[in-house]
């Protein structure tokens, strides 16, 4: 999940009214994207670009484990739950706030 979905998710729940919220805890999903696929992403954005990255097995077999998707429904039911960012936004994202810190 991309840092700022998170952001978001935690101000529309502190935002929704408490008589919407049928529970204490809420799960929220958004995107679940691969090294390859970040790369992939970077990749049509800067030519040039060289990506490298070692899979890390112990992380490997952590992520194995969860679920594929995190079921979010009663989030989007209860507070209107809808992550912003798919992994073409969050591409263009990161790459403007890096482009524009490093000025």
């Amino acid at each position: 999940m991309y840092v700022d979905d998170a952001i978001l998710g935690i101000a529309q729940v502190l935002r929704a009214p408490l008589e919407k919220l049928t529970q204490c805890v809420y799960n929220v999903h958004s995107l679940s994207p691969t090294a390859e696929e970040i790369a992939r992403a970077a990749s049509k954005r800067i030519a040039g670009i060289e990506i490298a990255y070692k899979p890390n097995d112990k992380v490997i077999a952590v992520v194995e484990n969860w679920p594929e998707i995190v079921e979010d429904q009663s989030a989007r039911n209860d507070w209107g739950w809808s992550p912003k960012f798919n992994i073409d936004a969050m591409a263009d994202d990161m790459i403007a706030r890096l482009t524009t810190n490093n000025k």
